[in-house]
């Protein structure tokens, strides 16, 4: 959060998206400006993830764990940070083995 200049402390950068995707269609953003950091590239300006159903998003385990009782299809509620202000979007999930397979 620091490196990229991020306005929190944590949460989950919505670094990229699947074109017409679940998260595109509910309204997340992906980030527009790549940043190198190492040898990885991720792009910020996205929105970032605060939390899922409820549950703090700090890291990728809060959200394996505020999504461990869903299924692909369920509607799961998604606060955002974007622009500084929060928002909160419905989103549906996919089949994640669907998704990684195209």
């Amino acid at each position: 959060m620091r490196h990229a200049r991020l306005p929190v402390d944590s949460g989950l950068l919505v670094s990229r998206t699947r074109r017409n995707g679940f998260a595109e269609r509910a309204g997340l953003r992906q980030g527009t400006e790549p940043v190198q950091h190492g040898r990885s590239t991720f792009y910020i300006g996205g929105d970032i993830i605060t939390a899922v159903n409820g549950i703090r998003t700090n890291n990728l385990a809060d959200l394996y764990s505020a999504l461990e009782d869903n299924r692909p299809g369920d509607i799961v509620r998604v606060e955002i940070i974007r622009a500084g202000r929060t928002h909160t979007l419905d989103v549906t999930l996919a089949d994640r083995e669907e998704v990684l397979a195209r």
